[in-house]
């Protein structure tokens, strides 16, 4: 004997007339029988998700970590400006210390890059991957010129910011080849 009931026909002005046939558990939905049951779609929506999730999860991180480091580099650079620019003689001695920062931190780049992600929360273009050799070579000189910099003994504020100059060159130069136009850039 079944338990299913026969409630004759499901009027809807979608689906025309279809017979209505119902188990007594489901008569909640109006005598709508699903494909799926409610606990089967659930599962079915949570598997998905928890395999779109990793992916999506691990760019997020692996930008996060990307944007700490060029935040940083960024960061100590505009002390450094700062410091020349206005002159401060006073803090003339923390430039070495804030262009070994830079330097310790350019050399961190070309790994935090080699996770290929030029699109969503980033700015990076996709020649980054597609010139890699190119794109090491940028982050190279970065070293180098914060490098030079962080060499110096603080002592002249004139000569380093001349250096300076030559250490934002080589950023300019990164940006210029490997980083989205002002327009396409992602809004933090």
């Amino acid at each position: 004997m079944s338990t299913k009931r026969n409630f004759g026909t499901f009027k809807n002005a979608a689906l025309g007339v279809a017979p209505c046939v119902v188990d007594p558990p489901n008569d909640y939905l109006g005598g709508f029988e699903p494909m799926f049951s409610i606990r089967q779609t659930a599962i079915a929506a949570l598997a998905a998700i928890a395999f779109a999730l990793p992916a999506t999860a691990s760019d997020e991180a692996h930008l996060e970590v990307r944007q700490k480091v060029m935040a940083a580099i960024g960061a100590d650079t505009g002390a450094i400006a700062a410091i020349v620019k206005n002159g401060l003689t006073d803090h003339a001695a923390l430039i070495p210390t804030l262009a070994a920062a830079i330097e310790a931190n350019s050399e961190t780049v070309k790994a935090v890059f080699e996770t290929d992600i030029s699109e969503g929360r980033t700015d990076a273009l996709p020649s980054v991957w597609e010139n890699w050799a190119g794109f090491q070579a940028a982050a190279d000189k970065l070293t180098e010129e914060a490098g030079k910099l962080a060499a110096m003994d603080g002592s002249d504020l004139a000569a380093m910011g001349a250096q300076l100059k030559a250490v934002g060159g080589s950023c300019a130069g990164c940006h210029k080849e490997f980083r989205k136009p002002k327009d396409r850039r992602f809004r933090r």
